[in-house]
């Protein structure tokens, strides 16, 4: 599919930059869980714009987008698209 091989073609460059920039001397540093959580959720709600300009076909592509995060053991931290269930 071709949005699938687009996919691995984002990823593989992502990859390949945060190489690239980690050996160029960047450094990450992660989150605790809770704090991570307490950001997500002083987010503003992101997504209701973007479904209420697009309509249903918008609430589609957000299920199917969160259903396949999940399917690949993602759990967001923030269930975006519960606005379009």
């Amino acid at each position: 599919m071709t949005s699938e091989r687009h996919g691995e073609h984002v990823a593989k460059t992502a990859e390949e930059w945060l190489d690239k920039m980690q050996a160029e001397g960047l450094q990450i540093h992660e989150l605790p869980d809770a704090e991570k959580k307490r950001w997500v959720d002083s987010l503003p709600n992101l997504v209701e714009p973007w479904l209420q300009a697009h309509g249903e076909d918008a609430k589609v592509v957000l299920r199917a987008y969160f259903d396949k995060l999940r399917e690949h053991g993602v759990e967001p931290l923030r269930a975006w698209d519960e606005a379009a269930r």
